[in-house]
């Protein structure tokens, strides 16, 4: 599961992952979440951050290479100089198979998107904060934020939309 909370203001797209992380849910959360915004919002956006500290457990099956590649390629459509960061916890079990999964779309980030998985790696909340140089009122993770939990149907174009049947 995911959420996400975009500040305009200062170009942040904040995704936050808790309990299972299935398939390519990092991907597909960045592609949903990117096509619910404005082309304004979305080419104004500078960085992405991503919190796994709260995923409760992952594995290594689907982490769907293949998909990850044609949808930055094809729809994530935002300016060359976006970041992306990643907040994980040193505690958590799941850690080690989360950054293994990145690791398996290496390659593929680096042909797609030209960047790299690994620079963007943190360990520590302020180490981030610092790392990003917002001003210090800026959260990224607050529970208070409206955090939204889309779904893909809504970033998709109206024909490919699923149709609930009526009955």
């Amino acid at each position: 599961m995911y959420q996400y909370h975009h500040n305009p203001e200062y170009g942040l797209l904040s995704i936050r992952h808790f309990d299972d992380f299935v398939g390519a849910e990092s991907t597909t959360a960045c592609i949903t979440i990117t096509r619910l915004l404005s082309e304004n919002d979305r080419h104004s956006l500078k960085y992405i951050a991503i919190d796994f500290r709260k995923v409760r457990s992952a594995s290594l099956i689907n982490t769907d290479r293949a998909l990850h590649g044609i949808l930055y390629q094809k729809i994530l459509t935002t300016h060359a100089d976006l970041a992306i960061y990643r907040l994980y916890d040193q505690e958590n079990p799941v850690t080690p198979t989360l950054l293994e999964r990145l690791d398996r779309t290496e390659a593929v980030t680096q042909q797609t998107i030209q960047m790299s998985n690994k620079s963007g790696n943190f360990f520590n909340e302020q180490e981030l904060l610092i790392h990003l140089n917002l001003p210090k009122h800026i959260k990224i993770f607050d529970d208070a934020f409206d955090w939204q939990t889309p779904g893909i149907d809504q970033a998709l174009p109206v024909g490919l939309q699923r149709t609930k049947k009526l009955r």
